[in-house]
């Protein structure tokens, strides 16, 4: 059976190679992989593949082309696999592709995939039986495999795995790699993507999440493998996102303490990555200190959980010192 296509213009949506379309299916399926992509030929062949390779297999593939000049579109349309929903929209933009898929998306759960990544096989299947047996868990991440074309090196990246611990490490980055991310259907329509940021909507959505006091966390296993390339958006991002991202961390921040002048600077300069002078860098372990003991006091946090938290300040400020001595 061919995949199915859909065309969105002007706001409509027109289906092709199907007969009917029903936007609530009496048999949806569990998950709905959602995937946006644009200009994304050379990798979304193995990015799908990784999917339709799942040991659990139902779901739809929903994929969202954001109006690709190359040909992506011939790749996908190889795949002729039932399960695949190909949506074709004209170029919006990343956060507005997001929008729609979610809009498109079926299933009870809902899991994000990025056109240059590979989920490990066993991915969907873990993901939806810890959400099956949390019911008070909305959203889940793993850990990553990182990929560094560039030096032909790879490491596995570190996500806290308590809610606990990933709502204070969403004080200073994104608690969760966006794509490894499954949440519960509802939750993540009701939320959405902001569309008037330029990027890190990931980061912003998941601060929404806990700051109405929703938990999220992350399962220990790698579950994907995570390109990153001179391609990817992770490197194509740079500048732009540095006052996104220093504006979501300075505002979660200051969910739990008031900042002064010379702590915000610290903070944006931190969080673009340059490193800092042994005066910032004090002020930033002062900082983090102050945001455990804030953050542990209106938690009201199990004692068992604190020297997770403290592993977290240490890794931070390790990681800072680390960067300000050697750049």
């Amino acid at each position: 059976m061919l995949s199915q296509t859909l065309t969105l213009s002007n706001g409509l949506i027109n289906m092709r190679k199907s007969s009917n379309v029903s936007s609530k299916p009496t048999n949806a399926p569990q998950i709905s992989v959602m995937m946006p992509v644009y200009n994304g030929a050379k990798f979304v062949g193995n990015a799908i593949k990784s999917i339709l390779n799942q040991s659990y297999k139902d779901f739809e593939f929903v994929i969202v082309d954001d109006g690709s000049t190359d040909n992506t579109v011939d790749v996908i349309n190889q795949f002729k696999d039932k399960r695949i929903k190909l949506i074709r929209n004209q170029h919006l933009g990343l956060q507005k592709t997001l929008n729609i898929g979610l809009k498109e998306s079926n299933g009870l759960y809902i899991a994000r995939m990025d056109a240059d990544d590979e989920s490990l096989p066993e991915r969907l299947k873990l993901q939806k039986e810890f959400l099956d047996n949390n019911p008070l868990i909305s959203c889940v991440g793993t850990r990553i495999i990182a990929v560094f074309d560039d030096k032909n090196v790879s490491k596995i990246s570190w996500r806290p795995k308590t809610p606990v611990a990933t709502k204070f490490i969403s004080l200073f980055e994104t608690p969760i790699f966006h794509p490894t991310a499954m949440c519960r259907s509802e939750i993540i329509k009701r939320y959405g993507y902001n569309e008037s940021l330029p990027r890190s909507e990931d980061y912003d959505i998941w601060s929404r999440m806990l700051a109405d006091g929703l938990k999220i966390t992350n399962l220990h296993q790698p579950l994907l493998t995570y390109k990153i390339h001179k391609e990817s958006f992770t490197k194509k991002a740079g500048k732009t996102n540095l006052d996104t991202v220093s504006n979501i961390t300075l505002q979660n921040m200051q969910r739990y303490t008031k900042l002064s002048e010379q702590e915000i600077d610290t903070v944006k300069k931190y969080r673009s990555g340059y490193p800092l002078s042994l005066d910032q860098w004090f002020i930033f372990f002062i900082l983090c200190l102050k945001l455990f003991f804030e953050f542990y006091r209106k938690e009201t946090v199990n004692l068992k959980e604190a020297p997770t938290l403290l592993r977290i300040v240490a890794s931070l400020i390790f990681r800072t010192a680390k960067r300000s001595i050697f750049g």
